[in-house]
């Protein structure tokens, strides 16, 4: 064992994490990046048991070295971790501020059982938050060019990874983007004060340095624009179109005047802030703001109806303790002022004589026998139905994949649920240097999980460019 791992634990309490904040210089002197000071960074890093065999990397999907960098930290080598994350994650900016922790790294860590876990996603995003504002960032030399051509569908968490990594294999990369500014969820489904716009677009000028190119406004499966002819123009396709068609409630009413989509009104307040639309694009105005959900992005549009000077209400079927969201997003919404409806389900979108919104009518829920995920069945409270006053409702019940892709190429082959259809292991799709990863092959799950694949696509490309096995 070397000497760095036989040094003992602080015993520490775990910092109180704050999710945004100056950056700069505190009173008492010391450096401050997005709200956590660096003797703050250092405590919490000192509290790591350095066990011999680390849980919280093989509960991290990205299998990252947890251990190296949070020693680094407690060392007050803030730098030599940051450069340590980069090696094995491009995101890690964004992955500690959106991945679910509890659920992952910090729900497999060892001091968890007793008491509170390591705050790793905040130590990962200090990291990297350190620097990016200090300008240390050294980049990697990409390999000899090879010759060959990749075309990347989609500019979201997905695409980015595989465009870097691709193209620091030696490969040329060229990105499509159907929309006009780049990042997909990152930039346009999670608001600001979560996730800095600036770490974003800094996500994007890191790729161009690498020479990769991106066409912005270029939607992928109309023609002329079809997989088809991307597969005739490049040695190599990635497709990461994400999963962007809202689920419906299927109930009364949900398509009335003032019911908004979670991605409209998620898009339409990140817009309204950013130097392009400013003054162009509003964010929703309303006195009250229902949301039906319980999921991160639920947390996130009601703490956004906050933000647009409105009263905040979110409704779910479930208790709060089954409630999917992390765990720190649900504490924040409690202390901006959302009311929680819990065991409340929606039943029908009420009008006025207009025809806009004017109340949501719920329904009590019981908890039941456990499903088939062993999660308790909510069960309707007959006689149990009530009104809640409302001008603006915000579905958040998920999304599913848009499907023009796969209706311009119907030798594509997709899944029931619109899915792309892909080898588990190498990521290539039913068309030979075809390949896809994120939410167009899994259904909406998380940032790391579209990252993980990417990089596991982006392999199988490059075998494939070089005319090796996949397998």
């Amino acid at each position: 064992m070397s000497d760095e791992r036989k040094i003992k634990a602080s015993g520490l309490p775990r910092m109180d994490v704050p999710e945004s904040g100056p950056t700069g210089i505190s009173n008492d002197g010391d450096e401050i990046f997005y709200g956590i000071s660096l003797k703050a960074a250092m405590d919490e890093a000192s509290r790591c048991l350095h066990c011999p065999k680390p849980r919280c990397r093989t509960g991290c999907p990205n299998n990252i070295n947890i251990p190296d960098f949070v020693i680094e930290i407690a060392k007050g080598d803030v730098l030599s971790a940051a450069k340590k994350l980069k090696e094995q994650s491009t995101m890690s900016a964004i992955c500690g501020r959106v991945c679910p922790q509890e659920k992952q790294c910090e729900g497999s860590c060892v001091l968890g059982l007793r008491g509170k876990p390591v705050a790793i996603g905040a130590l990962e995003r200090f990291a990297v938050d350190y620097m990016r504002v200090k300008g240390l960032e050294e980049l990697p030399v990409p390999a000899a060019p090879t010759g060959k051509r990749v075309a990347v569908v989609g500019a979201g968490p997905a695409g980015v990874t595989a465009a870097e990594k691709i193209a620091l294999l030696g490969h040329s990369v060229e990105i499509f983007e159907a929309r006009e500014l780049p990042g997909g969820v990152t930039m346009y489904g999670i608001p600001e004060f979560r996730l800095p716009r600036e770490i974003v677009f800094n996500q994007i000028e890191r790729l161009e340095k690498f020479g990769v190119k991106i066409h912005y406004g270029s939607t992928i499966g109309q023609s002329p624009n079809t997989l088809d002819d991307l597969r005739n123009r490049f040695d190599a396709v990635f497709v990461s179109t994400g999963a962007w068609i809202p689920i419906a409630m299927g109930i009364e009413g949900e398509n009335s005047e003032g019911v908004y989509t979670a991605n409209e009104f998620l898009a339409r307040f990140n817009l309204s802030r950013s130097e392009r639309y400013r003054g162009k694009i509003f964010p929703i105005s309303a006195k009250h703001i229902v949301t039906v959900g319980g999921g991160n992005v639920a947390m996130d549009t009601s703490r956004t109806a906050i933000r647009c000077g409105a009263k905040s209400t979110l409704v779910y079927r479930r208790g709060i303790t089954e409630i999917p969201a992390r765990k720190d997003e649900i504490n924040f919404a409690m202390k901006e002022g959302v009311d929680f409806q819990m065991q409340t389900m929606q039943k029908r979108v009420l009008v006025d004589g207009s025809g806009k919104v004017r109340a949501l009518e719920c329904v009590r829920m019981a908890l039941g026998d456990p499903d088939e995920t062993g999660r308790r069945t909510p069960v309707v409270i007959p006689g149990s139905e009530f009104e809640i006053p409302c001008d603006a409702v915000v579905v958040s019940i998920g999304n599913k994949p848009c499907n023009k892709i796969s209706s311009s190429c119907l030798s594509l082959k997709t899944t029931p649920s619109g899915t792309i259809e892909c080898d588990p292991e190498t990521l290539e799709t039913s068309l030979k240097g075809v390949f896809a990863g994120g939410d167009i092959v899994s259904g909406s799950l998380t940032v790391v999980n579209a990252m993980v694949q990417a990089k596991r696509a982006s392999e199988s490309i490059d075998r494939y460019l070089r005319g090796e096995p996949l397998k």
